[in-house]
């Protein structure tokens, strides 16, 4: 499921769920990885850098005074996707 795909409460639920999996898998990889390689695309690999790389990708796309696109519920599935890549 891409984010594009959320449109409620419960289709966002179930992006999140996909998400936790998909990160579970890539940490099972890296403990066996020589380096880490943003695995399954993470690269952010601790919750305070998933956050803090959300945060940021969110100021970046949408500065102070402007307004995040409707749904909402795409907007936090999108805000959690960006924090696994953003930099």
């Amino acid at each position: 499921m891409a984010c594009d795909d959320v449109s409620d409460f419960t289709s966002f639920l179930a992006f999140v769920n996909q998400l936790a999996a998909e990160r579970g898998v890539a940490e099972a990889e890296e403990k066996t990885a020589s380096a880490f390689d943003a695995l399954r695309g993470w690269q952010n690999s601790t919750i305070s850098g998933f956050l803090e790389a959300a945060a940021a990708c969110a100021r970046d796309h949408y500065p102070a005074g402007s307004t995040p696109p409707e749904p909402i519920w795409r907007l936090f599935a999108w805000l959690l996707q960006v924090g696994k890549v953003y930099e």
